[in-house]
């Protein structure tokens, strides 16, 4: 029994004892979880609070780009690249400084609050801030403590005169390369932790790529709307500053609005004589010039090439606008230095103001432009206000031109025939063939109104060619009844220099069968003066056959000389010696023609006949032929044939007393 108590009582001890160490090994085990628990709620609570700051940090970044990205093109933008990186970080004051390398200076681009930056300079040199050069070459922030002895003085005087008490440097890098700093100011010396010097380097980077976005946008756009040579505003940005102008001057009892419009007389010239690089400096020079005699809140653009155009606002009345191209036009009257020369140039100007008429952009440079082209060509060096009237003959002008280019196509060309008569017999010896046109819209039209602008834009060429075809063949049918009858074509100074007038006749002869003696050329004295060429191809059309008048004989240039030399068969003597062959010194005139004409053995034929008394003293001087409204005007080819027939002419042969 002693025994068993005994073991029993071994054994209830060994039994607490496990229980004890057991017990204890519980309580390390809670230990340990607990102190696992804390390590991984530390842990936990770490990163979250990482999470939590670099978040906040990449909204502060984000928020700052979407707010600049909406004002990318505003004046106040790196105000607002400051404003965000002062508050992102916590500090006072932020400046941002854009590094201008080629000036070795700085440049206060913005500044955070704005209110303060009226206490900055808008540009410093970095020969006077060695600690900022130091942070742009190095691409390393810098910090100024005015406690550190050994901070940069100029550094410290600049934060000490911004009130402050600490200043933090950060350059702007952007693909490797420094464009700038940050600078921020405490103005109670506190100072950043690593996590928010961090950010604030984050922010400054991120601003610099914004800044320098920016910047390549205001130089794109200022591409756009300037020209790169001049510097001056281009058509594109004179075009969007006249439409504001006139839109407000056509508000009520606004002023008016005036472009001036300026072109360089034969610039061309400069550039032959000098080369293009010294055209180049005058164009500089020019624009330098027009700009110093403006006001300025006016515009003076480069329009194109050697064009300009002045943008006057606020006029008072339209002789400001006037006033300003005489100055122009004046100041262009001195020489030009450019490249070391003087160069003598001139400006022909013109002038619109915006009223009634002139309501948009396009139309005062219309306007002003063909004002100024009035003033060249009435002997440039000079200025010209734009007139309606004169618009409209010109655009009168620019459709007759325009119908004509297909008259003869559309088939609106008539010719009227005018008899030549025998003063003696009253026989027909042959028509002289008139060109009219039958326009659509202003009826039968002379040869006065259309023939200067078919010269002018050569049209003449087709219209001579089909003048000759009609006539001859017109003339063809008649000879069925009048066999001897000829035909008399007026051809034009451009027929005779084209040369193909030649290759023509031929063609007309063959395929009509006409007689070339029946086909009369007729040209004035004027034409054959004034084309050298003129010679070789009359010989040639008289080669075929054909004979030559001369028109209008007597009012142009030629002489005894000239009539040999060109062997013409007929002169046709002009209507101002028959309407005074009535007085003494005009019969003696026309005599003296005639004597003249018969001694070579021409043809002679009085024009502008239009009394029987001028007839019978035109047949007396010696002139066998006669044309005017005594025998007939000119009239269509049907009407015509009808003075073919006995009787037909209004005024017989024996009407013309002897």
């Amino acid at each position: 029994m002693v025994r068993n108590g005994t073991a029993n009582g071994t054994a209830a001890r060994s039994q607490a004892a496990e229980i004890d160490r057991l017990k204890r090994r519980l309580d390390r085990e809670r230990l340990a979880r607990r102190e696992a628990e804390a390590i991984a709620e530390r842990t936990t609570r770490g990163l979250y609070d990482e999470v939590a700051a670099r978040t906040r940090e990449l909204e502060c970044i984000v928020d700052m780009g979407r707010e600049l990205a909406q004002s990318l093109d505003d004046r106040g933008f790196a105000d607002l690249i400051a404003s965000h990186i002062a508050r992102a970080v916590g500090f006072d004051e932020c400046g941002i400084f854009a590094w201008d390398k080629i000036q070795d200076t700085v440049v206060t681009a913005g500044y955070h609050p704005a209110a303060r930056r009226s206490a900055l300079i808008d540009v410093y040199p970095l020969d006077d801030y060695p600690e900022t050069r130091r942070v742009l070459m190095s691409g390393q922030r810098s910090i100024t403590d005015p406690a550190d002895p050994t901070a940069d003085s100029s550094e410290v005087s600049f934060l000490l005169g911004m009130g402050g008490k600490l200043m933090i440097q950060l350059p702007m890098n952007v693909g490797g390369r420094t464009i700038g700093t940050v600078e921020l100011i405490s103005l109670s010396g506190q100072m950043l932790s690593d996590r928010q010097i961090d950010l604030a380097q984050s922010m400054a980077s991120e601003a610099g790529v914004m800044l320098e976005n920016a910047r390549l946008y205001a130089e794109v756009r200022h591409q756009a709307f300037h020209d790169h040579l001049t510097g001056l505003p281009n058509r594109a940005l004179l075009g969007d500053r006249m439409e504001h102008a006139l839109a407000r001057g056509r508000a009520p009892k606004l002023p008016l609005v005036g472009l001036v419009f300026v072109d360089v007389d034969d610039f061309k010239v400069i550039n032959d004589s000098h080369g293009h690089e010294v055209g180049d400096r005058a164009l500089i020079a020019i624009s330098q010039r027009l700009q110093q005699l403006v006001r300025s809140g006016d515009t003076v653009a480069r329009f194109s090439g050697d064009e300009f155009a002045i943008l006057i606002e606020d006029l008072e009345s339209p002789e400001d606008a006037h006033l300003a191209a005489r100055r122009v036009v004046r100041a262009f009257q001195k020489p030009l230095t450019v490249a070391g020369r003087e160069i003598t140039m001139s400006v022909s100007v013109g002038v619109d103001v915006g009223n009634a008429l002139s309501t948009t952009p396009e139309d005062l440079v219309r306007n002003a432009d063909f004002a100024m082209y009035i003033a060249k060509a009435s002997g440039k060096s000079q200025h010209e206000v734009y007139q309606a009237s004169a618009r409209a003959a010109a655009d009168d002008g620019a459709k007759m031109r325009s119908d004509l280019r297909g008259a003869v196509r559309r088939g609106e060309l008539r010719l009227h025939y005018q008899p030549i008569i025998e003063l003696r017999s009253g026989r027909i010896r042959s028509f002289e063939a008139l060109i009219r046109w039958q326009h659509p819209e202003r009826g039968l039209l002379s040869p006065a109104a259309f023939i200067p602008t078919a010269e002018a834009t050569g049209a003449i060429i087709g219209i001579g060619d089909w003048v000759l075809e009609t006539a001859c063949k017109q003339l063809r049918a008649w000879q069925e009844l009048e066999p001897e009858l000829a035909v008399s074509v007026n051809l034009s100074g451009s027929q005779l220099h084209d040369g193909h007038v030649i290759e023509h006749v031929a063609s007309i002869l063959d395929r009509t069968g006409l007689d070339p003696r029946t086909l009369i050329l007729e040209m004035t004295e004027t034409i054959l003066v004034a084309d050298p060429g003129a010679e070789r191809v009359l010989r040639e059309l008289q080669n075929l056959g054909v004979r030559l008048a001369i028109d209008d004989f007597g009012t142009g240039y030629a002489s005894i000389s000239y009539l040999r030399r060109f062997a013409v068969d007929i002169l046709k003597i002009d209507r101002e010696f028959t309407d005074a062959v009535d007085t003494a010194e005009g019969t003696a005139l026309l005599g003296g023609i005639t004597q003249l004409g018969r001694s070579l053995g021409l043809e002679l034929v009085a024009e502008g006949i239009e009394r029987p008394r001028q007839a019978e003293l035109v047949r007396n001087a010696g002139c066998d032929l006669g044309q005017g409204f005594l025998f007939a005007r000119p009239a269509p080819p049907e009407d015509a044939a009808a003075l073919l027939r006995p009787g037909g002419l209004p005024i017989q042969a024996s009407s013309i007393t002897s």
